[in-house]
This record gives C-alpha cells, structure tokens and sequence, in this order.
C-alpha cells in the first residue's frame, strides 16, 4: 500500500464544491445498500447518484437534505 500524501492550501483552493438538494430517494431492487437518489444543484441541473448508504439512512430521511 503507497503512502497517502496530504494536499496543501492552494491544492484545496482548487476545488469547486457544489452544494444541492435530495428530492427523491428510492432504494435500488435487489442491492441491500443503495439507493438512486435524485439531486437539485440549482442552476448546474438535477443530477441523479447512487450510494451506498442505505444500512445508515431511510429515503425519507434524506429527502430535503
């Protein structure tokens, strides 16, 4: 295994981040972790993103996160 090496300041500062909203989450059939959750990123569209997060959260919690 390599070693991990941190980043500085002015790499961080590179990085755009986008903020969005959850408004629709469902779980995926036949996959006990994920779920297809559609995301509103304001003027850069709605995005839908699978993720393994549903042994930690129900659909209903994410939606308006």
């Amino acid at each position: 295994m390599s070693e991990i090496e941190n980043i500085n300041i002015n790499d961080f500062a590179k990085v755009y981040l986008v903020v969005g909203e959850i408004f629709s989450c469902e779980a995926v059939e036949g996959s006990p972790k994920l779920y297809k959750i559609d995301v509103d990123l304001g003027e850069h569209g709605k995005k839908q993103i699978l993720s393994g997060v549903a042994k930690f959260f129900k659909p209903e919690d994410l939606i308006g996160k």
